[in-house]
């Protein structure tokens, strides 16, 4: 029989480091702190079967790189789980060097969708570097661990070493990529996972004030993984693969329920990189959630195509659904650069009309841009802007492209730019293209006017939104980086990474 620890698994989530995509941590956690769904399902997973785990958020517990050391030498956890992602990788292979050097004996995972740069964790000392979802797989970790023979690295890699899903270090050589132990195939039943465990870090330490019909208590979810669509510039076929998975309509309500009266939530912000894609899955959910006339308000990201037929119609469901906020990716007005992109050519008119109907029926939207992209040129920069102004959607979301290794873009650009446009003409642009939608007269009266009708007790906050925005655009304050390699510096800080830290839903 296997044993278990009594001491429960430490999942860590560091913070993004500060210099991209926002002003500064400080300004940006005063607005916008977002739970961590994926630790949530691993945590709960783990807890399901027994074995106890704790979520350590250093957005909300605020602990240092002393602080985790001095948390993990009292916990002596069965092993520690690193979240990572592009704009973590200095933070995290700082933390993970510091627990192997001063805890040598426990087992220091590193898992989450910047998986591609396993050299970096492995060679600043992880165990093993996670592939693929993780909800299965810690458990297996957690069982394996505990009913190990021997002590130190080599059994720790002999007790691993029988798990699919993970790569482990190449014995003397300090910067390879790993040996895998066996892919893991996509799980397929979502509804037999179980809800993220909100019971780990309080509901109410989350919010995004960002979104102008947000209500606390605020928290996340996911219906689907994976998205159907095949954008250059995104990588999310390369982590969820080349299918969409969807929880069933009666599964994800039964979340709602359940986040409503167990923690009072009456706000929920879906994270799916495509909400909804599927007609026969769109309609029962609508319907159910209707039905139930839950306190509850929701956003969501669709495709700009989502509402192509009964536009109206299917607008008015959302909305009765209790749908608050579209988020929509555009990514460009050009049409050769939308067809280079893998989009179509009519998707800045279809989102016009979704964004002219959404206004009349009282829904936010908001509307994304990537500056970058390839064939970008400034005419056509301009030309975005204009259509923003134009179309005049709630929010507008600049970004500059941050080339992704596992997308299409990372396979073809590897070493290279996109584009002929320099990193500092793309911020530039970026910082133009806020000031001249968010500086207008009509976007903040048309704003004033919907907050007014929606959620009054937004202005409520409205110093901490005018010294956010003044950091952002009349400051000039974010900092933008076209990513194109980061590699770990020896210590926990690093560079400036990109953040996806937009403000929308």
């Amino acid at each position: 029989m296997t044993r278990t620890s009594t001491r429960p698994a430490l999942l860590v989530c560091l913070a993004a480091e500060d210099g991209a995509y926002m002003p500064s941590g400080r300004w940006e956690y005063r607005m916008k702190r977002l739970p961590h769904l994926g630790m949530g399902m691993l945590s709960a997973s783990l807890k399901r079967v027994g074995i106890p785990a704790r979520i350590l958020d250093q957005s909300v517990h605020g602990y240092d790189l002393e602080g985790l050391v001095r948390e993990v030498g009292e916990v002596r956890p069965p092993f520690v789980g690193l979240y990572s992602t592009v704009t973590q990788r200095g933070v995290v292979c700082g933390a993970v060097r510091a627990l192997r050097a001063t805890h040598p004996e426990v087992p220091v995972i590193v898992g989450g969708p910047d998986r591609v740069r396993s050299d970096l964790y492995l060679g600043a000392g992880a165990h093993a570097v996670a592939v693929g979802e993780g909800e299965e797989l810690v458990v297996e970790i957690a069982r394996a661990l505990a009913g190990r023979a021997a002590g130190g690295d080599v059994g720790i890699a002999d007790a691993l070493e029988a798990i699919p899903g993970l790569l482990l270090p190449v014995e003397g050589a300090e910067s390879a990529a790993g040996r895998s132990t066996g892919a893991r195939a996509p799980i397929q039943d979502l509804d037999a996972l179980p809800f993220p465990d909100r019971d780990a870090v309080p509901v109410d330490a989350y919010y995004d004030h960002h979104v102008f019909g947000m209500r606390l208590p605020y928290t996340t979810a996911m219906a689907s993984r994976g998205c159907p669509y095949r954008c250059t510039f995104c990588d999310s076929p390369a982590i969820w693969g080349n299918k969409v998975r969807t929880r069933s309509p009666e599964n994800v309500v039964a979340e709602l329920v359940d986040l409503h009266e167990r923690y009072g939530v009456r706000y929920v912000g879906f994270k799916d990189d495509q909400f909804a894609v599927k007609p026969d899955w769109q309609e029962p959910f609508l319907a159910q959630l209707t039905e139930r006339q839950l306190d509850i308000k929701w956003s969501c990201l669709v495709h700009p195509y989502n509402f192509r037929r009964n536009r109206e119609e299917k607008l008015r469901r959302f909305r009765d659904a209790g749908c608050d906020l579209l988020s929509f990716g555009l990514q460009a007005v050009d049409p050769k650069i939308l067809k280079g992109i893998r989009r179509s050519t009519e998707e800045p008119r279809e989102l016009a009309e979704n964004v002219r109907v959404a206004r009349q029926l009282g829904i936010t939207t908001a509307v994304h841009f990537i500056f970058g992209l390839p064939g970008e040129t400034l005419e056509n920069m301009a030309g975005a802007i204009e259509w923003a102004r134009a179309t005049r959607p709630n929010y507008t979301v600049f970004f500059p492209l941050t080339v992704l290794e596992e997308s299409e873009l990372g396979r073809t650009h590897p070493d290279g730019p996109v584009t002929e446009l320099s990193p500092e003409v793309l911020d530039r642009e970026v910082n133009r293209a806020y000031r001249s939608v968010y500086g207008s007269p009509r976007w903040l009266l048309g704003n004033f006017l919907h907050v007014a009708r929606k959620n009054p007790r937004w202005f409520l906050r409205a110093a901490a939104h005018a010294g956010y925005l003044a950091r952002a655009t009349v400051l000039n304050r974010v900092r933008f980086r076209v990513h194109r390699r980061v590699e770990a510096p020896p210590g926990m800080a690093a560079g400036p990474h990109p953040a996806y830290l937009a403000p929308y839903g």
